[in-house]
């Protein structure tokens, strides 16, 4: 059975409406998020579908269907393979439209679960705006003007030197966390990710995507020799100031990759009484 793998672009979406194994609603859902979407094609018929969504520096697999009548025929594998350009790694959200066996089905494709993640939805009301308040002026308010003492400077990505967000973007999977993707930091949402510098090099940053009243945190992260010395803080501490004075936001979702790190821990104990949704995030790497 000769499959031919063809990347479907946002406006063509439409025509998948008469594939009767395609949930086209989902996929209209998803293009406000503008997905990567391959679609596997048996001669003229189409009998597989991916799609992966932009969550800041990475991606998240939202979608991955093939008809019943032609799985175990490599088709899946092929789409992942197709996808593979823009992420080296699958990410898993609990509660997407994904075939039920798929943590099984990623095994088999020669991918390994590196970790589970939780991610954490809160709303933005009076009792966040103040608890947000007391946060800053018990610790926020001193972390800033410690670090600023110390020659750190924060700012927003959209009005950084475009020299120092090519260094960060060098930097990416060496000086920064190795399992990032290089590829994606331009899905950065330059208006709501900012970066902390001392003289001309980036040393933390935090980036985060906004849609819809939605800000969701994506990546918090220093550089290896920075880390625990507060510049991620810093750069948390910028956000948080941001999200108490903008009346447009709703609610505000973090999933922040990474292992053992104090300001994964600083979320999860100072923010969990205010959590309105959490769910499970798996991340699959590819095996070695």
């Amino acid at each position: 059975m000769a499959v031919k793998i063809a990347k479907i672009e946002k406006d063509d979406v439409e025509r998948l409406c008469f594939v009767d194994f395609i949930d086209i609603g989902i996929l209209r859902q998803k293009q406000e998020e503008d997905p990567v979407v391959f679609v596997a094609f048996d001669e003229k018929d189409a009998c597989g579908i991916i799609a992966l969504e932009p969550i800041g520096v990475s991606h998240r697999l939202a979608y991955l269907y093939v008809a019943p009548h032609v799985r175990r025929a490599g088709i899946g594998r092929s789409l992942l393979d197709a996808v593979r350009i823009y992420d080296p790694k699958i990410c898993l959200e609990e509660g997407e439209h994904l075939q039920e066996d798929i943590d099984l089905f990623l095994t088999n494709c020669g991918f390994v679960l590196n970790r589970e993640v939780d991610l954490y939805t809160f709303d933005r009301t009076e009792e966040t705006l103040a608890y947000c308040g007391d946060l800053m002026r018990m610790h926020g308010n001193a972390v800033m003007e410690m670090m600023r003492r110390r020659g750190f400077d924060v700012m927003m990505m959209g009005m950084a030197p475009r020299g120092l967000l090519d260094k960060l973007g060098e930097e990416i999977g060496e000086g920064f966390d190795e399992e990032m993707n290089p590829f994606n930091i331009k899905n950065l949402d330059e208006d709501w990710s900012y970066i902390v510098s001392k003289g001309e090099e980036p040393v933390a940053f935090v980036a985060c995507t906004c849609s819809e009243g939605r800000l969701s945190v994506e990546m918090l992260c220093a550089r290896k020799d920075y880390m625990g010395l507060g510049p991620a803080m810093m750069a948390l501490m910028t956000l948080l100031e941001r999200v108490m004075s903008d009346d447009s936001l709703e609610k505000v979702t973090t999933a922040v990759m990474r292992k053992n790190d104090d300001v994964v821990k600083l979320l999860d104990d100072k923010f969990y009484e205010l959590i309105t949704d959490k769910k499970k995030v798996k991340i699959f790497t590819r095996a070695n």
